[in-house]
């Protein structure tokens, strides 16, 4: 361009400049292996090798960085008003004449404390959905009840309640059977705000934003949750948070009483 007369004076250099919405500098799509200095040095480096090389005058380096920019120029920031936290239900053993299935189910509940150093955490789960298919499919054929079939499911989720406790999340090979377990029985914070209108990105795009609890900060994590906002049936609801260990379907945060639930 140069060489063809034209005296350039700004050289535009676009977009690009990511935003490090995780935190860990990887090659994730919400993250980037850069910071800004090294973005800026890299492109002023490569134009200025490049006019030394040719003889030419250095330009001045704009860009169009929009996201880069306006990213971290707000936070939000939304109280929770409503609380939705499993807790188990006490059930009552089977009646002796009840179906074979419900008995089996049972077994498998009572023995969990007396045996569970000795087998696979995960078989308990394993033999708890095996038993609750073969449920379904009795209900589905008129031999068990519509009472016989909620006492099985709910006993099946206190089953996968109780092994889940005892899982490691240190242990590699426990990691994806805790996430669905942690998925299964997050906490439902309701939250004060419309997903819709303050994280269309989130919802539209499947943006990843930061999202932590600014109450508790000094306790331990002990619990997860997920966020729905407060839109017609609660449609609005973060799927993914920022964890520890990368990308999570819930979001860490510390103990808190139900009738004080945090910011």
């Amino acid at each position: 361009m140069h060489k063809l007369g034209v005296n350039i004076r700004c050289f535009d250099v676009g977009g690009g400049l990511g935003v490090d919405y995780e935190g860990n500098r990887t090659q994730s799509d919400c993250s980037v292996n850069y910071s800004l200095n090294e973005y800026a040095a890299t492109v002023v480096w490569g134009i200025s090798q490049a006019c030394l090389e040719h003889g030419l005058p250095h330009p001045t380096i704009i860009t169009e960085s929009g996201r880069g920019i306006t990213a971290h120029h707000a936070v939000l920031v939304a109280n929770v008003i409503g609380v939705e936290r499993y807790k188990p239900r006490r059930l009552d053993a089977p009646s002796p004449e009840a179906p074979r299935v419900l008995h089996s189910m049972w077994e498998t509940w009572t023995d969990i404390s007396a045996s569970r150093e000795k087998r696979s955490l995960r078989s308990w789960i394993h033999e708890g959905q095996f038993d609750l298919a073969d449920v379904h499919n009795q209900y589905n054929v008129g031999l068990l009840s519509l009472a016989q079939r909620a006492w099985a499911e709910q006993l099946y989720l206190n089953i996968c309640h109780e092994v889940g406790e005892l899982f490691n999340e240190k242990h590699r090979s426990h990691r994806t059977i805790i996430d669905e377990l942690q998925e299964r029985f997050a906490d439902k914070l309701y939250v004060n705000f419309s997903l819709f209108q303050s994280l269309p990105d989130a919802w539209g795009i499947d943006q990843l934003f930061p999202v932590c609890p600014i109450t508790g900060l000094n306790e331990p994590i002990a619990r997860r949750a997920v966020l729905l906002d407060i839109t017609c049936d609660s449609d609005g609801t973060i799927d993914h948070y920022i964890d520890g260990d990368g990308i999570a379907g819930t979001m860490p945060m510390p103990d808190y009483p139900e009738e004080e639930p945090p910011f």
